[in-house]
C-alpha cells in the first residue's frame, strides 16, 4: 500500500559460502552431532538465487519510481 511518502529501504541478503573452510569449521562447533539435516550439503548450496533477488530489488525500485509519478 502506498502512503504518499518515500522511505529508503535497506536490503539484507543472507549468504553462506559453504566452500569457506573457516566458516565450515566454526559452524561445526555449534551443530549437534546427531543433527542429520544440519550437515546436508544442499542446505548451503548456491542455488543462484542472488541474481533473482537483485532483479527483484531493481524492479521494486522501478515500480516505486513509476508510482511516485501518479
Amino acid at each position: 500500500m502506498y502512503y504518499g511518502t518515500m522511505m529508503p529501504v535497506d536490503y539484507v541478503i543472507p549468504f553462506v559460502d559453504s566452500s569457506d573452510s573457516e566458516w565450515v569449521s566454526a559452524y561445526r562447533k555449534y551443530v549437534p552431532s546427531d543433527c542429520t539435516w544440519c550437515s546436508n550439503a544442499t542446505r548451503f548450496r548456491d542455488w543462484d538465487t542472488l541474481r533473482y533477488q537483485l532483479r527483484s530489488i531493481s524492479l521494486l525500485q522501478l515500480l516505486r519510481f513509476a508510482y511516485s509519478k501518479f
